[in-house]
């Protein structure tokens, strides 16, 4: 439900994220693990869903693009 499991989680995270880039590779991380999941989840849904995880799978890979060409900037 959350990536974070509370503020104070998220607060630590971030302090410990080293600076921008070590914000965006952490950010990257998070959308890895979330496609290794959301593939994952795919083969277990019905069929009549696995539609909708595409769509969150295609938002999710964007969303890593979108972070790589950050990374890349930094």
């Amino acid at each position: 439900g959350k990536t974070f499991p509370d503020e104070e989680g998220a607060i630590r995270l971030a302090k410990e994220s080293g600076g921008d880039a070590g914000a965006v590779d952490t950010a990257i991380l998070f959308e890895k693990n979330t496609l290794l999941f959301l593939g994952e989840m795919r083969k277990l849904v019905a069929s009549r869903y696995q539609e909708k995880v595409d769509i969150l799978i295609d938002e999710e890979r964007q969303h890593l693009v979108d972070l790589s060409h950050i990374r890349k900037e930094l």
